[in-house]
């Protein structure tokens, strides 16, 4: 008998011992809304577990293994699953007509009752509508491992983003659209500055900073239409190190801009024709493997004189162009 109870009390303990490590239920609630804010039907959200560490792996394996549920008529999608680390990521399906939502990740900051707190967040998903995309000159412009050098320092060099080359002599451009002067000092790679100044040539011409929004995770990050006003004709950008210091610089992440180039102006100041573009991602500059100042970017051109920065990425007026220059986003 005592050798039974013995048995017994083991099995409690190993059923009671279960009990207290099983994984903590989650549960969020996805609200898919369009840019003006109403419900989007019919959206398929996929939930997915982090397992940070899988021997022989490494870190960062995505299971995906989780629930899938569909938008209802109020754009809800609820979700309930079970995990030992407390961080989730969700996937969105791709809907026609609209731009691809990449998804993000959820982490929960604790746990109680066997549930993972805050019980029920809503997260919120934009789908932003395809509305005009166009044809564009796109391009990557001095992206590693390519380099773009300025031909000169101390000197104005016109770029022309037609030709996507600098002008002559120093390239084939005919229309100086950006205008990029540049100096720099350099002693070693402990001990460098640099500096490169962005004009333009017409008046009205300039670019103003954008910054998507950290919550938006479509794959359209910049606004679809470029604004009216608000135009800046210059930007300076520098980087620098001193020696027991830091690189310093003057790029930031998540700025991108928006430009407005060859204006055209009538007597009395107003706008007769211009062309509107974009930059995805901040402008920076480099002295490590350049004699002068390297500078990079990826801009977007849109040709037709309006306001519309929607490209059409099946139609890029870039013909030919290396792998690495080619722009995949809208």
């Amino acid at each position: 008998m005592r050798k039974l109870a013995l048995i017994l009390l083991t099995f409690l303990a190993v059923i009671i011992t279960g009990w207290s490590q099983a994984s903590p239920t989650a549960q969020i609630t996805f609200k898919v809304e369009d840019e003006d804010g109403f419900p989007v039907q019919g959206a398929t959200i996929g939930m997915t577990t982090f397992v940070h560490w899988q021997p022989g792996e490494g870190f960062g394996k995505d299971v995906n293994d989780g629930p899938k549920g569909v938008s209802n008529g109020e754009g809800v999608v609820v979700l309930s699953y079970t995990s030992k680390t407390g961080e989730f990521g969700y996937r969105v399906q791709d809907m026609e007509g609209y731009y691809r939502d990449m998804g993000n990740s959820y982490r929960f900051t604790g746990q109680s009752s066997g549930r993972w707190t805050p019980w029920n967040p809503t997260v919120k998903i934009v789908f932003k509508k395809i509305s005009n995309p166009v044809p564009m000159f796109a391009r990557r412009v001095g992206i590693p491992p390519r380099s773009l050098d300025m031909p000169v320092l101390d000197e104005p060099v016109g770029f022309d983003l037609e030709m996507g080359n600098w002008m002559v002599p120093y390239g084939k451009g005919r229309v100086a659209d950006f205008v990029f002067t540049a100096n720099r000092r350099w002693t070693d790679k402990r001990d460098f500055a640099a500096r490169m100044n962005l004009t333009f040539s017409n008046e009205g011409d300039g670019l103003q900073s954008v910054v998507a929004s950290p919550q938006s995770d479509s794959e359209l990050k910049l606004p679809k239409v470029a604004p009216e006003n608000g135009y800046e004709s210059s930007l300076s950008i520098s980087i620098s190190r001193a020696p027991g210091q830091t690189t310093q610089s003057s790029t930031k992440t998540g700025r991108s801009y928006i430009y407005r180039v060859r204006t055209v102006r009538d007597k009395n100041g107003k706008i007769i024709s211009a062309l509107y573009g974009k930059i995805h991602g901040d402008i920076q500059i480099g002295v490590m493997r350049s004699k002068t100042v390297s500078v990079s970017f990826v801009y977007y051109l849109n040709p037709d004189g309006t306001r519309n920065l929607e490209f059409d990425r099946t139609r890029n007026l870039f013909e030919g162009i290396k792998v690495t220059d080619r722009v995949n986003e809208p």
